[in-house]
């Protein structure tokens, strides 16, 4: 995944890198800032491989209501129909997309009203790790990695 993210987008992989390093910590306390890595170098791959002006010029594309740009998803959706995807596995990555967006605003609403650090850390770090998966989850599909075994 690095590699490939070097090789396409240097900055994403430095964020990537960070968020690894932060979940390898045993001295990491908080948990906002990893979760900006990984959302940060999720969106720049996004937006390198779907430019808004190119996916608001294919066909039958309309903006989702109160947005003034394409989506995560709708970008996605883009570069795995470049890619001629399958519609399941396209549905698929547009789901996690969806739930990335969505993870990314709560764990940041969570960590904001939380009133405990200390009790809040450990789940705080399993979020991440989740978050992490989801992210991976599209990152594979769209840039066409194979998992190593």
């Amino acid at each position: 995944m690095l590699s490939t993210l070097e090789s396409l987008v240097p900055s994403a992989a430095a964020s990537y890198r960070q968020a690894l390093d932060d979940l390898l910590s045993s001295e990491k306390v908080s948990f906002k800032g990893t979760s900006a890595e990984l959302r940060e170098a999720f969106r720049e791959v996004i937006d390198k491989l779907a430019p808004d002006e190119e996916v608001a010029k294919q066909d039958g594309f309309k903006l989702e209501d109160g947005r003034s740009k394409p989506t995560q998803k709708q970008k996605v959706r883009f570069i795995l129909k470049a890619r001629k995807e399958k519609s399941a596995r396209m549905t698929a990555a547009e789901k996690a997309t969806q739930v990335v967006e969505e993870f990314t605003g709560e764990f940041a609403r969570a960590v904001y009203d939380s009133a405990s650090l200390s009790t809040h850390t450990q789940a705080a770090r399993e979020d991440i790790i989740k978050l992490k998966r989801y992210i991976n989850a599209v990152l594979f599909d769209i840039l066409q990695i194979s998992e190593p075994s």
